[in-house]
């Protein structure tokens, strides 16, 4: 078991996603302890690291077992998690171009050390919110400790053979209604433009697709193609010069190929 502490509210998941892209190559499983922030800006919630990424992580053959232990918001952090990682030398590629059908939505309501009502609030705006679309929703509301209060808000939803996601944080100033609105208004973007994949999840694929462009071409439905992603490409294509990206532009989305 390897541990690290951050030492401060910095991102567990984004450390985890280095480890999980430097670790694919190892002869053994490998297990890392970090303490940080499970839930902070800037970064991918816990829960949609490990209900979005890491399942779609699996579907490219590589196994990341995850075990959270504690949260930890801004600004103490503190929070604990545990990632196993499975050695995997040839991930598979994503075959994600097919017309998408969503119709319920899962989600996780993560508050600490505030009222119960926020939470609650939270929950019944996102409801209304995907009900005026047709949608159903199941969203658990998870009451946790942790050195820092905070809310975290993430949804996901899944169709066929691939899982877009979104997420979002509560802060002082910002009304429970305004979450729940704006983390569900980011759900029905994607889910209206047909996507395979959110912009954030493409993103954090685009390494493991370049990698698995070995054993065939991987493509998947994006909704737009933000500057991230497009510089992730170039710096893709810096390390490995045979890797080609090809984006053709729809009437509602993107969509990629990875050969």
């Amino acid at each position: 078991m390897h541990k690290f502490d951050i030492g401060t509210a910095g991102s567990i998941t984004l450390v985890f996603q280095a480890c999980i892209l430097a670790c694919l190559n190892n002869k053994e499983k490998i297990s890392i302890r970090l303490t940080g922030g499970t839930d902070v800006k800037w970064s991918p919630s816990w829960d949609y690291f490990q209900y979005v990424f890491l399942p779609m992580l699996k579907k490219m053959g590589i196994k990341v077992h995850p075990k959270l232990i504690l949260r930890g918001y801004y600004p103490k952090g503190g929070g604990e998690a545990i990632i196993t990682i499975n050695p995997c030398n040839k991930p598979k590629p994503l075959d994600l171009s097919f017309e998408p059908e969503y119709e319920k939505i899962s989600g996780n309501i993560s508050i600490t050390n505030l009222p119960d009502h926020i939470s609650t609030r939270i929950k019944h705006t996102i409801a209304k919110t995907l009900l005026k679309n047709e949608l159903s929703t199941k969203i658990n509301i998870e009451k946790t400790t942790s050195l820092s209060p905070g809310v975290a808000v993430t949804l996901w939803s899944e169709s066929k053979n691939t899982i877009v996601g979104a997420a979002a944080l509560g802060e002082k100033g910002i009304p429970s209604e305004e979450v729940g609105q704006t983390v569900a208004n980011v759900l029905l973007k994607e889910i209206q433009s047909y996507s395979t994949l959110d912009i954030f999840a493409f993103d954090q694929l685009l390494p493991y697709m370049a990698l698995a462009r070995k054993n065939g071409v991987s493509s998947c439905f994006v909704r737009e193609l933000s500057s991230h992603a497009s510089t992730n490409m170039w710096l893709l294509q810096q390390f490995f010069d045979d890797v080609k990206f090809e984006a053709n532009q729809n009437e509602d989305n993107f969509l990629i190929k990875v050969r």
